[in-house]
């Protein structure tokens, strides 16, 4: 008796430990949320370039994103995205805002993810809009991390900036 009593006090224990875990969130996981229309501040056409002699042009709509890259001047061609909330949709991508003003692009069916942030950059003097771009890995990072930089006009160099990178995840 004692024992099936002891058994059926382990089996409730143990239901209630099953059930009550995958409901709780962590912090990290209620900070980020899944948006289904692009934020007006990541809307237009951006442009830059990166180091390897790539120029990337990025058109962000209210529910597309299309991406067109050149290589040393020739195309590569264009790819355009959905925004979407589900991973198994092909050919799309899933934005989650963070806090002060991050924003993560997971590209669905592959491991590719991008942060955002909408900033200002001054050139020769003038502050223009500009798009932080870039990834950090998933160990430590310093308090401000290099980011290439968008803007909305072509640009004949690398522009890059250090920026907080509070709120990222």
């Amino acid at each position: 008796m004692k024992n099936k009593l002891i058994l059926r006090v382990g089996l409730m224990v143990a239901l209630v430990l099953l059930v009550g875990i995958p409901m709780t969130t962590t912090s990290a996981q209620a900070a980020s949320h899944k948006i289904t229309s692009m934020p007006k501040a990541l809307r237009g056409t951006w442009y830059y370039r990166d180091h390897d002699h790539y120029q990337h042009k990025t058109v962000i709509t209210k529910k597309t994103i299309k991406l067109t890259t050149w290589y040393r001047g020739k195309s590569q061609g264009t790819t355009r995205y959905a925004l979407t909330t589900n991973f198994n949709k092909a050919n799309a991508v899933i934005l989650e805002r963070h806090q002060h003003g991050w924003y993560t692009m997971d590209w669905t069916q592959s491991n590719m993810a991008m942060s955002y942030k909408r900033g200002t950059y001054k050139v020769k003097g003038k502050s223009q809009a500009a798009l932080y771009t870039g990834s950090i890995g998933v160990g430590y990072a310093p308090k401000k991390v290099k980011f290439n930089m968008a803007m909305h006009q072509k640009a004949k160099r690398v522009y890059t900036k250090k920026v907080s990178i509070k709120g990222i995840r």
